[in-house]
C-alpha cells in the first residue's frame, strides 16, 4: 500500500507555526493576588502612595482629564470635573489633587524656602476637605463606614497640621515647638499648652499702653 507523505517544506512550516505559538504562551503569567493585598490597595491613599487613589483616578479619567495636568493646574481641572462627577465624588478628589501639591510644597527644601506657598496649599485642601464633610448633603455620620470619606479625613488632618508647620516658619514667627503627635495634635497636651502661653502672651500684649 502506497504511502503518501507530506513535503519537507510543509512540515518545516508546521513546526515553525507551532513553535510561535508556544512561545507566545510561554510569556503569559497569571499573579494571584491576596485578598489581603487587594484590600490594601482599596485603600491606599495619597497620603500613603503618594499618587491619587483608584477612585479619585477614575473620576479624573471619566472625565477626560489628566492626574499629572490637575495637579499643575488645579482650577481648569476643577472646574471640568464639576459637571462629570457627583458633588461628593468632585470635593474628595480635587482635595487629593491639591494634595499633591501639597505634598510637594511641605518637603523639607520646600518648606524651609517657601512656607507661605506650603501654608496656602495647605488652606487649599482643607478648605476642598471641609466642604466634603460638612457642606454636602449627606452628613458625615451618614457616610461613617465609607472608604472615601475616611481618605478625605486623613486628608483634613494632615492638611491642619502642615499648614500650623508653615506658619511656623513664616518670617516674623517669634517661636516654633514641634509637638510630636499624630492627627488631631491640638489635642495633645502639649499643643493645649503652647496655645495658652500664647494667647496669654496676645492678651498681655493688647493690654499694654499704647506709647
Amino acid at each position: 500500500m502506497p504511502v503518501t507523505r507530506a513535503p519537507t517544506s510543509c512540515l518545516r512550516a508546521l513546526l515553525l507555526v507551532l513553535l510561535v505559538l508556544l512561545n507566545g504562551c510561554a510569556v503569559v503569567t497569571v499573579k494571584e493576588k491576596g485578598a489581603a493585598d487587594a484590600d490594601l490597595a482599596r485603600r491606599a491613599d495619597v497620603l500613603v502612595s503618594g499618587r491619587l487613589s483608584a477612585d479619585a483616578a477614575a473620576n479624573l479619567a471619566i472625565a477626560g482629564l489628566l492626574p499629572e495636568n490637575c495637579q499643575r493646574e488645579p482650577e481648569p481641572c476643577a472646574a471640568g470635573l464639576r459637571d462629570g462627577a457627583s458633588e461628593e465624588a468632585w470635593l474628595a478628589t480635587m482635595a487629593q489633587v491639591r494634595t499633591l501639591r501639597m505634598l510637594a510644597a511641605s518637603e523639607d527644601g520646600a518648606l524651609q524656602a517657601s512656607p507661605e506657598v506650603a501654608a496656602q496649599e495647605g488652606i487649599d485642601v482643607a478648605r476642598w476637605a471641609y466642604a466634603y464633610l460638612f457642606l454636602t448633603e449627606r452628613t458625615p455620620e451618614q457616610r461613617a463606614f465609607e472608604l472615601r470619606q475616611e481618605r478625605v479625613l486623613r486628608v483634613y488632618n494632615r492638611a491642619v497640621d502642615g499648614t500650623a508647620q508653615a506658619f511656623a516658619h513664616l518670617q516674623g514667627a517669634v517661636s516654633e515647638k514641634a509637638i510630636p503627635s499624630g492627627h488631631s495634635v491640638q489635642e495633645t497636651p502639649g499643643a493645649i499648652m503652647e496655645l495658652r502661653r500664647i494667647l496669654r502672651l496676645d492678651t498681655q500684649q493688647d493690654d499694654a499702653p499704647s506709647p
